[in-house]
């Protein structure tokens, strides 16, 4: 193999392949100095080209990384960004990153919890802060518990930010209406001991229905209010 001890050489130095190692070698026939300047040089328009980065920048970041693009890039974003705003711009799926985002928020703030965060205790938050950190919590109890047992948990305090906060009061109408029937049904369910007194009433059935669809715009709703309210989240 023509220029062998080169490549080796230039492979020891820098995380360049077999072939684009030579490729570099043959460009500047062996010189392994010019080889090295010439994969240094695309390696810094790469990440200028790629994080419309200006060329101290990129070079000074890739040095560190030791031309690891993957890292260089990460580095680049690190500087750049606050993590959830990573979140925001890496994850597509919107409960997701709201998912994450409450996640390093709770991170940071550490608030009281047993089991279930104790959101009439949570105090001293930006209502940005409140209003993501609650809704998340209740949304997450709905689908492990499910509405029936959802609407027992702080629902006035829910219903109040997703009327309010997030300006979705046919929604927050639906969670207070489908308290109102477990309410009215319960003493009957605990007198018969008759599951389908609520398994089957279908006042109940079509609130759940309504709520199912408007879970999607609590979450649509949220991913906006969260994104216009960034700087308050790290």
């Amino acid at each position: 193999m023509q220029y062998k001890a080169q490549l080796e050489l230039l492979r020891q130095q820098i995380p360049v392949g077999i072939k684009h190692g030579l490729a570099l070698l043959n460009k500047t026939n062996g010189d392994f100095d010019k080889a090295r300047e010439l994969f240094e040089e695309e390696m810094i328009l790469l990440i200028m080209d790629k994080m419309q980065a200006p060329r101290n920048e990129a070079k000074d970041v890739l040095l560190a990384c030791h031309y690891d693009i993957a890292r260089t890039i990460a580095a680049i974003e690190e500087r750049r960004y606050t993590l959830p705003e990573r979140i925001l711009r890496k994850t597509k799926d919107k409960e997701e990153a709201l998912g994450l985002i409450a996640v390093n928020l709770e991170a940071l703030l550490r608030p009281e919890r047993d089991y279930w965060l104790l959101l009439d205790r949570l105090t001293g938050l930006h209502p940005a802060q409140y209003c993501l950190l609650a809704v998340q919590e209740w949304l997450n109890y709905e689908d492990w518990e499910g509405l029936d047992s959802a609407v027992y948990f702080h629902t006035g305090i829910v219903a109040a930010l997703i009327g309010h906060e997030l300006q979705l009061p046919e929604v927050a109408h639906v969670i207070i209406a489908a308290k109102e029937r477990m309410e009215a049904l319960l003493p009957v369910f605990q007198k018969t001991g008759d599951h389908s007194v609520i398994g089957g009433d279908t006042v109940l059935a079509g609130l759940r229905a309504d709520f199912r669809e408007g879970r999607e715009l609590i979450i649509d709703r949220l991913y906006a209010y969260v994104v216009s309210q960034i700087r308050h989240f790290s």
